[in-house]
């Protein structure tokens, strides 16, 4: 049986504002990036939100910047990091 720390994940919602014009394609593209659960095309501020999951500060962090922020057609992040850990079956 693994320890319990080692089935913890730090979990995040990023909020994305992109060119225009390009909504669809970028939700694609994130939707593809590994650790990413979710990512929806959405109304207001921001034009999208993903939830991502790492196992750690570093990886999540990594994953914003070098993944999601070189999409072209991103113009600017937000990572609101969730406060409790998430506990998986992973």
């Amino acid at each position: 049986m693994q320890p319990m720390s080692d089935k913890r994940k730090i979990g995040a919602y990023v909020l994305l504002k992109i060119a225009p014009g390009k909504s669809r394609l970028i939700t694609g593209k994130i939707s593809q990036i590994e650790g990413v659960k979710t990512a929806h095309s959405v109304t207001g501020m921001f034009d999208i939100i993903a939830y991502i999951e790492a196992s750690d500060i570093n990886n999540l962090t990594g994953t914003v910047r070098s993944n999601i922020q070189n999409i072209d057609g991103v113009i600017r992040t937000h990572t609101a990091i969730v406060g409790e850990l998430v506990t998986t079956g992973d």
